[in-house]
């Protein structure tokens, strides 16, 4: 085997995933020498597996303008994890209904959790429809009716950008301690942690997977030399290449990314020279 290319469909854009041994996968190349993983690198290994799954889930079913917002509760009000799993079904199901009038499916994925201050919400990424920031705010609202002041706002709203999907997959995926609120977190039950520590999704997204390739007579040793080609009308983005070897299982690796050349553009996208890394997962 010279080298295995995986490559995800997401629509407009697609992901490559190169993995070969050594530094060109040619004959007679070992993987790296491996010690046994220490605890701290299995879990960077899992928590860029887990920000990957969730941004390929993302680009593969949202758009730039759609919403990225933040279910807030009024200030000193603290709900258990049982009340906000409550509150966001009948949110769930109030969304469904104002979608299902303009005759769009009503596409999400979310995460609930626990503020630096002990304030709990909820994040979630939305598909567009006609006047979503007020369908969004009176869905809500009716949720939370029995705890809400009136003429005060209980949402947070902004436009998704899907230059920032990448972004948004990480805060999603963070743990507590990567923002500071392994105290706050502390204060709930095992049970309760997981429920505050997961990323749901509605049943209607694509879920990407992966076509495998393998090339047995190329090694990568041409990527080298004259750097990555992007395929028919596509052009691959400079920022998503990474090349090094996974400390975990030993193997090189080349990951990008490309985007769907504008119907405008006649231009074919340029090839893109590649840095080797030591470890970018």
């Amino acid at each position: 085997m010279a080298y295995t290319q995986y490559t995800f469909d997401l629509g407009e854009y697609t992901a490559y995933e190169i993995k070969f041994v050594g530094r060109n996968g040619a004959k007679g190349e070992k993987r790296a020498k491996r010690d046994k993983a220490t605890p701290e690198q299995v879990k960077r290994q899992n928590q860029w597996l887990k920000e990957k799954k969730i941004k390929y889930v993302i680009i593969a079913n949202f758009n730039t303008g759609d919403s990225w917002t933040t279910l807030k509760y009024p200030r000193g009000t603290r709900p258990d994890a049982d009340r906000m799993r409550k509150d966001w079904k009948k949110f769930r199901r109030l969304m469904a209904a104002y979608y299902k009038k303009q005759g769009i499916p009503f596409k999400w994925v979310k995460r609930m959790e626990i503020g630096k201050f002990g304030g709990p919400h909820i994040h979630v990424l939305v598909n567009h429809i006609d006047n979503i920031d007020l369908v969004i705010k009176e869905a809500w609202h009716k949720t939370i009716a029995d705890l809400i002041v009136k003429g005060r706002n209980y949402v947070n709203i902004a436009p998704f950008d899907m230059d920032g999907a990448e972004d948004v997959a990480k805060y999603l995926a963070a743990e507590p301690e990567k923002k500071g609120l392994e105290g706050q977190y502390n204060l709930f039950g095992e049970e309760e942690q997981k429920t505050f520590s997961r990323v749901d999704t509605s049943r209607n997204l694509k879920r990407p997977e992966a076509e495998k390739k393998t090339y047995s007579h190329w090694t990568v040793a041409r990527i080298w030399r004259d750097g990555l080609k992007p395929s028919k009308e596509n052009y691959i983005i400079p920022d998503s290449v990474k090349v090094g070897i996974n400390k975990v299982t030993g193997y090189s690796y080349i990951y990008y990314m490309e985007k769907r050349l504008d119907s405008k553009s006649k231009a074919p996208g340029e090839r893109i020279k590649t840095v080797w890394e030591d470890d970018f997962t």
